[in-house]
């Protein structure tokens, strides 16, 4: 069965490396390592049971049956090791006082199954950008002229295409602005962002009545860990996940606020041609009033 597993991994992987956007193949591929990771699991406890017991044969069986690079695996291997010493002839372990106690073995499985959900949520973002990108391949090619025909460009669509500039450079800037690694647990939200503007330098502003809508008074706390590095964005992505607080890059800053909010700010740009040239005409939402406030005419 396990074969059976470590081998639909693998096909999968290489469809998707094919096929970025096959979300089919996405869901499977995650659900197929969760199975695996189980069952890795499972082998483990069971090896360090027999162990504890003196039963060394049966938890060299148990610790062989956990795959390579998975969970586990590496302690497997030192438990296995010593094990196999013993059988061959060598120091019996001290049974009476076992290397590892329940407690032991419950925080080490606690301590992996955070890595492990660190690195899926870091592949998971990593993969929606690949999608992203791929996506990206599909948009019509900017015009490297305009034609003599078509209007020139109005004082508002210059400022426009600037401002999307601006905005492009920041994003680059901050995929290439690695934060260091983080181990965080029960840390409020407010001071995390204030953290990585320190480090980073960027300027990430925090809408302090969205946080207060959807935390309702209280503060958010957040608990994670990074192994290594990460650009500033995928960084975002995991403090923010799990607090109903988004983001959105601006030219020259990062707005952290709730969907509702930035949703509102967003606008739909649509381009037609025209006899005479190109217009653009735009969507926009309509600025609601407070009560008790009249409009200025």
């Amino acid at each position: 069965m396990k074969r059976v597993i470590i081998e639909a991994i693998k096909q999968l992987e290489l469809a998707l490396k094919l096929d970025p956007t096959y979300k089919e193949a996405k869901s499977y591929l995650n659900k197929a390592k969760d199975k695996l990771y189980e069952a890795s699991k499972r082998y483990y406890e069971k090896g360090i049971d027999y162990y504890n017991d003196g039963k060394f044969g049966k938890a060299i069986e148990e610790f062989s049956r956990i795959p390579e690079g998975y969970p586990y695996y590496e302690k497997a291997q030192q438990y296995k090791r010593a094990a196999e010493r013993f059988l061959e002839g060598g120091e019996s372990p001290d049974i009476s006082s076992p290397i590892v106690s329940k407690k032991h073995v419950e925080e080490e499985m606690r301590r992996l199954d955070e890595q492990e959900k660190t690195v899926l949520l870091r592949k998971r973002v990593q993969e929606k950008r690949m999608m992203l990108d791929v996506e990206r391949e599909y948009l019509p090619p900017e015009r490297l002229k305009e034609k003599k025909e078509e209007a020139k460009e109005t004082a508002e669509e210059i400022a426009e295409r600037k401002e999307q500039i601006r905005q492009q450079e920041l994003i680059a800037k901050m995929n290439k602005n690695m934060v260091p690694a983080l181990s965080l647990t029960d840390a409020n939200i407010s001071d995390v962002i204030r953290e990585v503007m320190k480090m980073t330098g960027v300027t990430i502003v925090l809408d302090e009545g969205a946080l207060k809508r959807v935390s309702g008074g209280e503060p958010i706390k957040v608990s994670f860990t990074t192994v290594s590095p990460m650009p500033l964005l995928d960084l975002l992505n995991i403090a923010l996940k799990t607090t109903g607080l988004t983001y959105k890059v601006e030219p020259n800053y990062i707005w952290i606020s709730d969907e509702k909010t930035l949703s509102k700010e967003r606008l739909i740009t649509k381009t037609y041609k025209l006899k005479y040239g190109i217009r653009k005409a735009r969507e926009v939402s309509l600025i609601e009033f407070s009560e008790g406030k009249e409009e200025e005419e």
